[in-house]
């Protein structure tokens, strides 16, 4: 299969002393996957073009630049698959080993503005992209192997999948010249990245999802989180998180540590009254970032609700002085608090502040429609 993406973009920058201008792209790839119940093996080729005219280029920069950039690729994967037995119950297990080549050529592109593109945070699905940016500028270079690794259990009545663990880590084979010197930790003489493990499991009304990343290079951890849900029959929600970041990763960041703690809980044999809560505390500061508690009413032509909710105005803005990796915390982290009504009559009108956004993403799996 084929495809092909031509874009041209106009960046406007309202200070003059910052890069804006115009960006052609032409971005044309094919492939050819050959698929069967054992595996596949898909080699493919990209070609990227590039063309910029800018203004207000800092000393040294061009203003006009013609970039082309060739990439090749070959994904090449396994499935095995046996009978196995836990607690004599049946199960499918999968094994499925994958291999994934990337080459890019080497552009310098160090004096063109970012004006759409940033690094990608590494990841185990990370490995087999084919740029580790995002946005048209900036293309890494490349020369390496990923090699990752998969199973998975299925049940053999179902079909459904219970559990899934996958593992894996890039081989580089050549130094990267193409990078991003704003996010610490992005070695380009690494020879291997970090090995990135992933889990997911479901059994029944119980989830739960986890992921850890450890830096071979310098024995440490970089990053890992795992989070719990649970969603009862008469759909109460529970969920946990606890997330870690090393402080050589962080950018924009978060506290290194976290924890996270949500739920709605129905009240009673009829559910119309639910219970809503919220806390999410910073560790390495000792301070709560968010917390929320509420009563909520929804029968089947109102809803209404009483939320609680104090958080901090400012909670994850950190400045990083890259000369020693130095990290100074943001001074201003007043808290701020507030009683929140709403009240809506279901497919007419509402009356309030439409909180159903605001408790969706601050409770994972509340339904604003239910």
């Amino acid at each position: 299969k084929s495809s092909a993406l031509l874009q041209a973009t106009l960046f406007d920058n309202p200070s003059d002393k910052k890069p804006e201008g115009s960006r052609i792209v032409a971005d044309i790839s094919a492939d050819v996957p050959f698929r069967s119940s054992w595996g596949h093996i898909t080699p493919g080729l990209r070609y990227i073009h590039r063309s910029y005219s800018l203004d207000n280029e800092s000393a040294g920069a061009r203003d006009n630049a013609t970039i082309n950039t060739a990439l090749a690729s070959l994904d090449m994967g396994l499935t095995f698959e046996r009978h196995t037995s836990i607690w004599n119950k049946g199960f499918h297990q999968t094994l499925e080993p994958r291999l994934y080549y990337l080459y890019a050529e080497e552009e310098f592109q160090d004096d063109l503005p970012t004006f759409d593109s940033l690094i990608i945070t590494p990841s185990f699905e990370s490995l087999f992209r084919q740029n580790r940016y995002v946005g048209y500028d900036r293309i890494g270079d490349a020369n390496q192997i990923a090699l990752g690794i998969t199973t998975r259990y299925l049940d053999e009545t179902t079909g459904a999948q219970l559990l899934e663990i996958s593992a894996g880590q890039i081989f580089f084979m050549a130094d990267r010249s193409v990078n991003d010197s704003d996010f610490l930790g992005n070695n380009p003489l690494d020879k291997t990245s970090p090995v990135f493990i992933n889990l997911t499991t479901r059994v029944k009304r119980l989830s739960l999802r986890a992921s850890y990343e450890r830096d071979t290079e310098n024995s440490s951890s970089n990053r890992g989180s795992i989070a719990l849900r649970y969603i009862s029959d008469n759909q109460a929600i529970f969920n946990f998180s606890y997330s870690m970041v090393d402080k050589l990763q962080q950018r924009t960041l978060r506290n290194r540590e976290e924890t996270d703690l949500s739920f709605l809980w129905p009240l009673g044999q009829s559910n119309a009254w639910s219970l809503v809560g919220r806390w999410n505390y910073g560790w390495e500061e000792g301070q709560t970032i968010e917390s929320l508690f509420g009563v909520e009413y929804n029968d089947c032509c109102w809803r209404t609700r009483v939320v609680f909710r104090r958080h901090l105005k400012r909670p994850r803005t950190v400045s990083i002085s890259k000369p020693g990796f130095a990290t100074k915390l943001a001074q201003d982290r007043r808290a701020d608090s507030g009683i929140y009504f709403e009240f809506q009559l279901k497919g007419l009108a509402s009356l309030g502040g439409r909180l159903d956004n605001w408790l969706h993403n601050s409770i994972p799996g509340y339904d604003p429609g239910r």
